[in-house]
């Protein structure tokens, strides 16, 4: 599976996330990471739920993803998808 990075804009009048970029962490050396970078077209678009999911979209600039929130948007076969060779 992996790990990846999100960029991602969020609307604060839809409170929908839009991600615009995703990248695949392919290694690390040190401090430094190399990362893959691919652009989901279309974008997509993860909806948090009211119970914690917008807060932390609106006051944290970076943050993890939770298993619940990562099956709930289905991360995991979209970035499978996204990176399949």
């Amino acid at each position: 599976m992996g790990h990846y990075i999100l960029l991602a804009n969020f609307n604060l009048n839809t409170n929908i996330g839009a991600v615009r970029g995703v990248g695949k962490i392919i290694s690390k050396v040190d401090t430094e990471f190399v990362v893959e970078w691919r652009k989901p077209i279309p974008f997509w678009n993860l909806s948090p739920n009211v119970q914690g999911g917008i807060q932390q979209w609106r006051n944290e600039g970076v943050f993890c993803f939770d298993a619940p929130p990562v099956k709930h948007y289905k991360l995991a076969p979209l970035t499978e998808k996204l990176f399949k060779k």
